[in-house]
């Protein structure tokens, strides 16, 4: 898995005006703007107003008001993130308590993504050999996550669903990806439309049926390096044992760009695998919370650790805050720190804040957390 980093338990404390993105994270987040407060207070009556017009206006040295940091705010967009999950629901999920587990797995995630949901992360799902599908949307729209609640939760909608027992996981992916590739994201609501990310899960509990001529691996690797780049995660349940599908479930994930530093694809240790791997022991419940574990990371690794902003006049880039909050509601600062830490992308002319390092993997290592990113704004001299 991907490091995390522990940080301290520091509350952030700002005694200056500033604007504020909040953002939640499995998912990613909501956008929020708030506007720099004025020194001045503001005049009650319309009389007011004319009696300080006259009394400069009869001078020839009167200083101009000094607009307010209100009247000139800094946009802030987030980068949009599109998760297609793709369940295998073959006849041999039905056994070792593996689909009871997944539905359970995947009602809870479904359900803490509704509480976090926010308007940059778009889920959709998917099955097969099954051709039920749901294509992305946001958590914020409550039918879209009663129908991705119904879906999973429908009775024989899992194993059994195909008499054969068969995993044409080839036939999945390209469902998937062809969803996943035809959704665009509005671009109406303060989203970097450009620039989002695009994530496919791939859950399954055996090696594909329909991969002969090993097809799969080149058409995972072939829509990571496309434009644009979809990643792919890999879930496994299954042993650890040669002729399981463990080689191949990690060769996926190392041509969809998910693996670790250091993994090795092919490896029978759990802590050496490149995907996600749960071996299923018989008890649904142990699975259950194995695969909540794997679908939260995934969530988080999955979110943007880039703040987009466009600067004005006002923005005071010398003073910026980041601060990481964890579900629990305690906040931790993250220095300004070009490896571990937040740097802007360009020191000279710079467009976005970027988490980087562990700072980025603590981040996203909290699926129900928020990120604050914090511009300073000062009135122009």
């Amino acid at each position: 898995m991907k490091p995390r980093m522990n940080l301290p338990s520091r509350m952030a404390i700002s005694s200056t005006p500033r604007l504020t993105i909040l953002t939640r994270l499995g998912v990613v987040a909501a956008l929020v703007l708030a506007s720099c407060g004025s020194d001045r207070e503001p005049l009650s009556r319309p009389d007011d107003q004319r009696l300080l017009d006259d009394a400069d206006a009869g001078r020839t040295d009167a200083a101009p008001v000094a607009p307010s940091c209100s009247s000139s705010m800094t946009p802030i967009e987030r980068v949009p993130v599109v998760i297609q999950f793709l369940v295998d629901t073959s006849l041999s999920m039905q056994y070792g308590g593996i689909w009871p587990a997944t539905r359970q797995a995947s009602l809870a995630s479904f359900a803490d993504l509704q509480a976090t949901a926010d308007a940059s992360t778009f889920i959709g799902l998917s099955f097969f050999p099954s051709t039920y599908t749901i294509r992305p949307g946001s958590f914020l729209d409550k039918a879209h996550y009663d129908s991705m609640v119904e879906i999973i939760d429908v009775s024989g909608v899992g194993g059994g669903t195909d008499e054969y027992g068969t995993t044409p996981t080839y036939w999945g992916l390209t469902r998937a990806y062809n969803v996943i590739e035809a959704f665009e994201p509005p671009s109406n609501q303060g989203l970097k439309v450009s620039e989002t990310k695009r994530v496919v899960v791939l859950l399954s509990d055996g090696a594909p049926t329909d991969d002969s001529t090993n097809r799969i691996v080149p058409l995972v690797k072939a829509k990571y390096e496309s434009t644009p780049s979809i990643r792919t995660f890999s879930v496994a349940i299954l042993p650890l044992a040669q002729g399981q599908g463990v080689d191949f479930m990690g060769r996926v994930a190392v041509a969809g760009g998910t693996a670790p530093a250091g993994c090795e694809e092919d490896s029978l240790d759990v802590a050496k695998v490149c995907h996600f791997h749960i071996v299923p022991n018989g008890v649904s419940d142990d699975i259950r919370k194995a695969l909540i574990a794997a679908l939260d990371e995934i969530r988080a690794l999955s979110a943007s650790c880039e703040f987009y902003f466009t600067r004005n006049d006002y923005t005071d880039l010398g003073d910026v805050k980041v601060t990481v909050t964890d579900r629990e509601g305690v906040a931790t600062p993250i220095p300004k720190d070009a490896e571990n830490g937040w740097s802007f992308d360009d020191d000279e002319s710079p467009t976005k804040v970027v988490l980087r390092g562990t700072s980025c993997s603590a981040v996203t290592g909290v699926p129900s957390g928020r990120v604050d990113v914090e511009l300073g704004c000062r009135v122009p001299r």
